[in-house]
């Protein structure tokens, strides 16, 4: 996440809005956020996303109701690439 989210305009965008605090990565799946909807949150200060300062919110998911992850295609191949490192590569 840190490596790519920062790179993508729309949260530049927000991140200059708000000029200094948080702006949260949001799974795009549904329109009603909820709090396992939100995969975390980076560091802005002056506008500019901190990327080493990402927190991840630990009630995320993969899946929900509203159906698997949605995000834009550089985060969603990092975060399976992350999800099979994790999980998957050690019993393959």
């Amino acid at each position: 996440m840190q490596n790519h989210a920062p790179t993508l305009p729309e949260l530049q965008a927000e991140a200059k809005g708000i000029g200094t605090g948080f702006v949260p990565l949001v799974d795009g799946r549904t329109a009603a956020v909820t709090e396992e909807d939100i995969l975390g949150q980076f560091e802005v200060v002056r506008g500019e996303i901190v990327a080493h300062r990402y927190k991840p919110n630990p009630t995320y998911r993969l899946l929900t109701d509203n159906g698997p992850l949605q995000l834009p295609p550089p985060l969603e191949e990092a975060v399976l690439k992350a999800v099979h490192d994790k999980l998957l590569a050690p019993i393959l």
